[in-house]
């Protein structure tokens, strides 16, 4: 399949929100996914399954989750800066999270359970400050939770339960102030819950 869809030369980061999500398909392997309506065809981007946009025409949610996507993310899926949820969860993808995901300043909620994801969480990630939403579960996230996250005041669901991440839970978690769900669970952690978290979120 060919993408023949014409477009303005100058409008740059339309054409780069296109190439973004062609990338996905690709590096996802999107001629298995169980759905991959309108992909790489002439209609508009926003109009292919799983991608929806505002009355801009820009990109804000991505949802394929359950979607049989395999392989790996890349570091230009970061560049969609207008993206407000992500949620690829309940597939195979494996590797690492690539850094410049922490980019995606709109982001509110990215869940990537349930997959086959190695390595650390990249420490950027606690520049996402929009960020209310956070699932890692059931992977293979390994080394310990960045204390960059814990500046996400923001956040109020944190699931990193079924990996394996090590270390203690450092004391500064009580920034995470609006926080309601927190799942650490199926870990090596060691330590206890510090107590400050209890007193500053509205966990329950």
């Amino acid at each position: 399949n060919t993408d023949t869809r014409k477009m303005d030369p100058f409008d740059t980061y339309f054409l780069y929100q296109r190439y973004v999500v062609i990338l996905l398909f690709y590096k996802t392997n999107g001629n298995y996914w169980f759905n991959n309506s309108n992909y790489l065809s002439q209609a508009h981007e926003c109009d292919w399954f799983g991608i929806h946009c505002d009355e801009n025409k820009l990109i804000t949610r991505i949802n394929l989750s359950h979607n049989n996507l395999s392989g790996v993310l890349f570091p230009e899926l970061g560049e969609l800066g207008h993206l407000k949820v992500l949620n690829l969860g309940d597939n195979a993808l494996q590797g690492n999270v690539p850094a410049e995901i922490s980019n995606m300043w709109s982001l509110e909620e990215m869940c990537l359970r349930a997959n086959r994801f190695t390595g650390i969480i990249p420490t950027l990630m606690g520049q996402v400050t929009g960020l209310k939403v956070l699932q890692l579960q059931n992977n293979s996230f390994s080394g310990s939770i960045p204390s960059s996250l814990y500046n996400l005041n923001k956040l109020e669901v944190l699931d990193f339960s079924r990996n394996n991440f090590q270390g203690s839970i450092a004391t500064n978690m009580e920034r995470l102030v609006s926080l309601e769900i927190m799942d650490l669970s199926f870990n090596l952690l060691i330590g206890t819950v510090p107590a400050e978290i209890l007193i500053a979120s509205n966990l329950t």
